[in-house]
């Protein structure tokens, strides 16, 4: 599999996708705006500059997102996005009080 994602997102334009084993594949993070992770059937590709797994588990992510429910004033809504394929991200966003209302897929003229 490439080691970039142009390469990994050309190639499944092209029909070929990541093996569907389970596993994740690690790439190095685009720019400092573009991370993230995709999801594949059984596969996921992460982009993005990797916590360190010696502190993870103590609220790197669930801690910024508790505090981006404060910064609406009033009490009004707060979207955020995780990928489907990317539980940790998803686990992190419900634990800091935010509940899925919805799915997207994007789609993209030929």
């Amino acid at each position: 599999m490439g080691r970039t994602l142009e390469v990994i997102l050309d190639a499944a334009a092209d029909g070929r996708f990541p093996p569907p084993d389970g596993g994740t594949t690690v790439i190095p993070q685009l720019s400092p705006r573009d991370a993230g992770v995709i999801a594949f059937t059984a596969h996921s590709v992460v982009f993005t500059d990797e916590v360190d797994e010696a502190v993870r588990h103590r609220g790197t992510g669930r801690e910024p997102a508790r505090a981006a429910r404060h910064l609406v004033p009033d009490g009004g809504p707060v979207w955020s996005q995780q990928a489907a394929g990317n539980a940790r991200s998803i686990r992190a966003f419900q634990a800091a009080g935010f509940r899925p209302v919805g799915s997207e897929a994007l789609l993209l003229p030929q």
